[in-house]
Order: C-alpha cells, then sequence, then structure tokens
C-alpha cells in the first residue's frame, strides 16, 4: 500500500472500519468520507483515482439514499443549466 494514493488509502481505511460502525452513524460516516476526498478532487496526483471511479457520486448516492444513476443524471442536468 506505500505505492498509493492518500484517496486510495482513505477508501481502503473507511471501508476496513466499516464494521465497526452502527447503522444509524453510516450516514455521517460517508459524509466525513466525502468531506476528506473532496480536497483531493483537484490534486493533480491525486485526481487520477476519480477518473478511474466516481467515488463522489457513489458517496452521494448513500448519503441522499438514491441510486448512483440518478445521483449523475442529477449532477449532468445541473451542469447543463450553468451552461445554457
Amino acid at each position: 500500500m506505500d505505492d498509493w494514493c492518500v484517496v486510495q488509502k482513505k477508501i481502503i481505511h473507511f471501508f476496513q472500519n466499516l464494521g465497526n460502525v452502527y447503522p444509524h452513524q453510516i450516514k455521517n460516516h460517508f459524509k466525513k468520507l466525502k468531506d476528506q476526498l473532496v480536497k483531493y478532487y483537484e490534486h493533480p496526483y491525486e485526481k487520477r483515482t476519480f477518473l478511474y471511479l466516481d467515488i463522489i457520486s457513489w458517496i452521494n448516492s448513500k448519503i441522499e439514499n438514491k441510486s448512483i444513476e440518478l445521483i449523475i443524471k442529477e449532477r449532468f442536468i445541473k451542469n447543463n443549466q450553468k451552461n445554457n
């Protein structure tokens, strides 16, 4: 794991500790993970992970209790409205 990016390490650490989280706490843990990862979204070396896996949309789907497809669609519509 020494050659892994910070983002990858944070994701792995999240899943390793997920077993210690009570069901009513999961949403808050996803929010904390998102806050940790968003910081690296534009980082020149760390953003590579986001290119391979849309982890932020997946986390948002867990937080908002929506399908990842719906999250991506909503983001697409929102981005297109800004551009018009």
